[in-house]
């Protein structure tokens, strides 16, 4: 299991990633801003969590349905001091 947070910055009032999205070549501006994800092995459990931050929660949650073995939980940025959060559906935690 690997979990990524994303350490965010804001500039003009908008939050934005130190993910650098490569499709845009800017900083990931998805809103995820935690990405757990477990995998056969740890360098594809990173390399999921990483692309996760930068694909979003819809892109992000759809991928890691369509592999084997793979499961996530998505902590997501909706203001400055509001979060939520989803998981995939397989992943197991436990609720308070």
């Amino acid at each position: 299991m690997v979990d990524v947070l994303v350490v965010p910055f804001e500039e003009d009032g908008e939050i934005y990633s130190h993910e650098i999205d490569p499709r845009k070549g800017y900083p990931s501006h998805t809103g995820v801003n935690s990405a757990t994800v477990t995998a056969p092995n740890c360098t594809d459990a990173d390399a999921l969590a990483t692309a996760l931050i930068i694909m979003g929660e819809k892109e992000g949650l759809q991928l890691v349905e369509s592999l084997d073995g793979v499961e996530t939980f998505l902590i997501l940025r909706e203001g400055r001091d509001q979060f939520r959060w989803v998981k995939s559906s397989g992943m197991k935690i436990r609720e308070r």
